[in-house]
């Protein structure tokens, strides 16, 4: 992703795994991608956390704080600037989260860590849905091509444990306590499941994570985001679980829509 014809000679984008740390380069590569209306997969979660530079002849990979003695030298190195405030899901404070972040997550992927969190791991080991309550997601809406072969309906759970989880604005709740997500911010988005999950390391603080495809503008790629760190581990694509056989149904729906020219109108039309 450094090199930006890498991202403009891939039809798909597709990032698995535990993809945390990235440069400023790579996002920008990353978002020209998708601006020039080209798709994105994102199999992951904690995505885009923290900024990273790879130094002066690209064999290192440096991560600063704000108290760094180089902080002033090598600007690009600090991990601030990349996501927004922590009380950012709170919907009323969204013009705040934009204006203290020099180059927000949520606008690039959909989601962020500070409106996501831990899927299992201390207080969060009872909040979640999924077997044990270590991950998975609910059913809001299954008709979407992605759903295609899995038998799922609305309200079912399929698990994916997953540590971390990234999150959404939530605007509301409807009368069942399910998260009515923010729909405002792009030109499309559709919501097909959400979990529950804990931010706070010590205490409790509730967000919301989703399984969900949007499209930033009208001439921009779509991106189909899982948000879950662990949807390509072990617990994951890897599972031995009976689940593994959704999870992987769902990851080819995914792609195969995304190889469409047509991939918006499948999605949102």
């Amino acid at each position: 992703m450094e090199n930006k014809n890498y991202a403009l000679n891939s039809d798909i984008i597709v990032i698995v795994g535990h993809s945390e740390f990235w440069s400023k380069k790579a996002r920008m590569n990353f978002d020209n991608h998708v601006d020039n209306g080209k798709n994105a997969l994102i199999l992951s979660g904690n995505t885009m956390w923290k900024q990273i530079d790879f130094g002066e002849n690209g064999n290192k990979m440096y991560s600063y704080t704000d108290d760094h003695p180089e902080k002033n030298i090598y600007p690009d190195r600090l991990t601030r600037g990349f996501s927004g405030i922590q009380s950012t899901n709170n919907y009323t404070e969204i013009g705040q989260f934009y204006e203290t972040s020099e180059y927000p997550v949520y606008p690039s992927i959909g989601a962020d860590w500070w409106n996501g969190g831990y899927g299992y791991g201390g207080n969060a080991d009872t909040i979640g849905f999924g077997l044990n309550q270590l991950g998975g997601y609910k059913i809001l809406d299954n008709h979407s091509a992605l759903f295609n072969g899995t038998g799922i309906e609305v309200n079912d759970i399929f698990n994916i444990p997953t540590r971390e989880f990234d999150g959404c604005l939530v605007k509301d709740f409807d009368q069942d306590g399910n998260p009515k997500f923010d729909t405002t911010l792009f030109h499309k988005i559709n919501y097909y499941g959400y979990n529950i999950v804990n931010l706070s390391d010590n205490g409790v603080k509730i967000n919301y994570s989703a399984l969900f495809a949007f499209q930033k503008s009208i001439s921009s790629g779509v991106i189909i985001n899982t948000s879950a760190q662990d949807w390509c581990y072990e617990t994951g694509l890897g599972s031995s679980h009976k689940n593994a056989v959704v999870i992987n149904k769902i990851t080819k729906n995914m792609i195969d829509v995304l190889q469409q020219n047509n991939a918006s109108e499948i999605l949102f039309d």
